[in-house]
């Protein structure tokens, strides 16, 4: 593309951030906006060597989005150049689609590294939290009196970096996770040692997804009474601990099956579960690391 292309298309993808945002009811259009020439610039204008019929391709050059809140501006983008369909920028921060507040490399094609800062859990919350943008989830968290705990930060990356920015907002880091180690041996104690340093207090979560993993992990509070102020104030000041065992990685492979089932899942979706399932029950028969 020419210059004057290159400015066309630049536009037609800053309207679809807009329409985008604006159906999502939620969203950043500044940081967005504001690098939409850079990206138009990589992806239309020759720089980086990429394939949309071929996301994974070797020797691709990869763009790593740094800022997350910018997700509908690398969506857009990667619409644009063929990635996916057009149509599905409207489903941007929609329950059930791809296109999250912040891009998910294990969803979106095109998308390099998952820049989301994890998933949040909010203790003693009375009301609903109607948001997927982290930041925004914390501060409902807050306003409702609850805590906001940070859940298997290390399930799928080693990179504490990336949690920086959300540290001084945590009341606390969930440091045992039955399910977290399937992926990264060590994602558990990662989480701990991230804790410490960080100097937020610990928990425990089974992170069940099916009745046999209820209670493979907990938190130990001592309170000085039983009532929800006193368990907070206990969990606050650091009088807690995270106990547990592993899940079986069966359990995994089993609601996977389940999630095929209810969405109605193609034949090919079933062949590559059989294969993740091997891979869990080998897990289970030779390493059990509880």
């Amino acid at each position: 593309m020419d210059a004057t292309q290159l400015a066309h298309k630049a536009n037609d993808i800053r309207k679809d951030i807009l329409v985008m945002i604006t159906e999502a009811g939620s969203g950043h259009p500044g940081g967005s906006l504001s690098c939409t020439d850079i990206l138009t610039a990589l992806y239309f204008g020759g720089v980086l060597d990429h394939d949309a019929a071929d996301p994974k391709k070797p020797g691709r050059d990869r763009f790593i989005l740094a800022k997350g809140h910018a997700a509908p501006a690398l969506y857009a983008t990667l619409a644009h150049a063929g990635y996916f369909p057009t149509e599905e920028l409207v489903t941007l921060r929609k329950l059930g689609t791809r296109l999250q507040g912040h891009p998910d490399s294990n969803l979106v094609p095109g998308v390099e590294v998952s820049t989301q800062l994890g998933h949040l859990l909010g203790l003693f919350v009375a009301g609903p939290v109607d948001t997927r943008d982290f930041f925004q989830a914390v501060e409902i968290i807050h306003g409702q009196g609850g805590l906001a705990v940070l859940a298997h930060p290390f399930e799928h990356s080693r990179d504490g970096a990336r949690l920086a920015p959300a540290v001084p907002l945590l009341d606390g880091v969930e440091v045992w996770n039955s399910r977290a180690d399937r992926k990264l041996r060590d994602a558990n104690s990662l989480a701990a040692s991230f804790a410490q340093v960080c100097r937020l207090p610990c928990f425990g979560g089974s992170d069940a997804h099916c009745p046999q993993e209820v209670g493979n992990g907990y938190t130990c509070v001592e309170a000085d009474a039983l009532t929800a102020q006193a368990v907070k104030t206990a969990l606050l000041s650091g009088c807690a601990r995270a106990q547990g065992t592993r899940s079986r990685a069966w359990y995994a492979a089993r609601s996977q099956l389940t999630k095929r089932r209810k969405t109605g899942a193609k034949p090919l979706s079933y062949v590559k579960w059989a294969a993740f399932a091997a891979k869990c029950c080998a897990q289970d028969i030779f390493w059990r690391g509880d």
